[in-house]
């Protein structure tokens, strides 16, 4: 049997101690940016608010452009008594001017003074409107047709600027202007087929913007306008008869239009 022979016990290292975990320190919140002083108080709210809004930025900007328009007739009118410009010099001085308001009006708008900008272009058209009329019926400078087709391009480029511009009170004044236009240029003489051609298609460009731009009081003056005018037609002109028949034709293509 041979000795048992005792083992003695392998000694254990001691586990390794854990590493503390790294320190972070905490990063101070930023300071706070100093409170800039308000250099006006409060907006008002509720009515009294938007009553500010439209008094200051569109009443006093469209009686202002009224205001104008009223001094440039006054001088013109006293140019024109003094004998200081011909007929022609007023026509084409009054043309310019409201080109120039037209493009004032562009101008202003894209640079965001928006109330400034549409009272200026509403002004020109006013103004555009009256002297083309004057050249025509007082000093019988043109003849009707390009008296019409200056008037139209003035209604086309009232509604041009309206829809870039996002105006629908310049859009309303180029309506309003395109249903005077038959009115300026008359001269008591039964034209039916030319005045309802006309306000067809004046009808037709304004189911365009309403297409485009859902301004619905632009559908209502467009029809009002031109039953008014279809109405002075029958009473001055229509004689029943034959003319029965294409009366009733334009009444149902304006109604269709509408409808």
């Amino acid at each position: 049997v041979a000795p048992s022979v005792a083992v003695a016990p392998k000694p254990v290292a001691p586990p390794a101690a854990a590493a503390p975990p790294p320190t972070t320190t905490a990063a101070p919140p930023p300071a706070a940016a100093p409170a800039r002083p308000r250099l006006s108080g409060p907006a008002p709210a509720g009515w009294a608010g938007s009553f500010e809004q439209r008094a200051g930025k569109r009443w006093m900007i469209w009686g202002g452009v009224g205001v104008l328009f009223l001094a440039a007739g006054f001088f013109v009118k006293y140019a024109i008594d003094n004998e200081w410009i011909g007929p022609t010099g007023r026509i084409v001085l009054g043309i310019a001017a409201g080109a120039a308001m037209l493009v004032a009006g562009d101008l202003s708008v894209r640079r965001r003074m928006r109330p400034l900008g549409q009272g200026l272009m509403g002004g020109g058209m006013g103004i555009l409107y009256v002297s083309l009329f004057a050249g025509l019926s007082l000093y019988d400078l043109y003849p009707r047709e390009a008296a019409f087709g200056l008037m139209v391009l003035v209604t086309a480029a009232g509604t041009t600027l309206a829809i870039l511009h996002d105006a629908p009170a310049v859009s309303i004044l180029a309506l309003l202007g395109g249903l005077a236009t038959p009115v300026m240029v008359s001269r008591g003489e039964d034209a039916r087929d030319a005045l309802f051609t006309y306000l067809l298609l004046l009808d037709l460009g304004v189911l365009a913007v309403m297409v485009l731009k859902q301004w619905r009081a632009l559908d209502v003056i467009a029809f009002l306008g031109t039953m008014a005018l279809y109405g002075g037609w029958w009473l001055e002109f229509y004689e029943g008869g034959d003319g029965l028949g294409p009366a009733l034709a334009w009444l149902a293509a304006f109604f269709a239009v509408f409808l």
